[in-house]
């Protein structure tokens, strides 16, 4: 079962033009995942690179094969486990920043997205953007997207301001078991099909 509500807060109380390096994802996002056109522009490229920060408080939490979240390929992904929370152990998960290599940076007015599948348990996720090293806007909670009931889906929030990376934050609601999912993509400017079939 999946839910983006913030019970945890209960306990705690991609501004440069894209550049050629920046391949588009190949291939189609996550199986009903509302995305079968599939394009988004690729973080990865050169010598860009994913970042993971773990909060320490939290139990179990880990990332395997972190530099998949932003490869440009949908084939290959990132796997994300965080430990539950509860009003005597909380924290907040586990983040993956993308960074693009140096001198790239993607204006305001795009929108940073995440692709994740096979996500499992009680969980929220945040996004966040950067520049320069300084973060630049936070995501509320509602963020855009669709989620197809299995667990598979995509995130996506509009930027104001311009930005160099993107960071995904993936934390529990499940006061008893582990929750996971896999990262398939960071990526910016997801093809989203409107009814014609035609790219929004």
């Amino acid at each position: 079962m999946h839910t983006v509500m913030p019970l945890r807060r209960l306990f705690a109380a991609v501004l440069a033009v894209p550049l050629s390096l920046l391949a588009g994802c190949e291939g189609r996002g996550p199986s009903g995942s509302g995305t079968p056109l599939g394009a988004c522009q690729a973080i990865a490229g050169g010598a860009s690179s994913v970042t993971v920060t773990i909060d320490p408080a939290c139990e179990g939490c880990s990332v395997e094969n972190a530099q998949a979240a932003a490869d440009g390929d949908f084939a290959t992904y990132a796997s994300v486990t965080v430990g539950p929370v509860t009003p005597l152990l909380v924290h907040d998960g586990v983040s993956l920043r993308a960074t693009a290599q140096p001198g790239v940076a993607f204006p305001g007015g795009s929108w940073p997205t995440v692709f994740y599948a096979e996500a499992t348990g009680f969980w929220e996720m945040f996004m966040y953007t950067w520049l320069a090293g300084t973060r630049q806007e936070q995501t509320e909670w509602e963020l855009t997207g669709r989620d197809d009931g299995q667990g598979n889906g995509w995130r996506a929030q509009l930027a104001d301001e311009a930005f160099d990376a993107v960071e995904v934050n993936v934390s529990s609601n499940d006061n008893v078991a582990d929750i996971t999912l896999r990262i398939q993509e960071i990526c910016v400017n997801a093809c989203f099909p409107g009814q014609d079939g035609t790219c929004q």
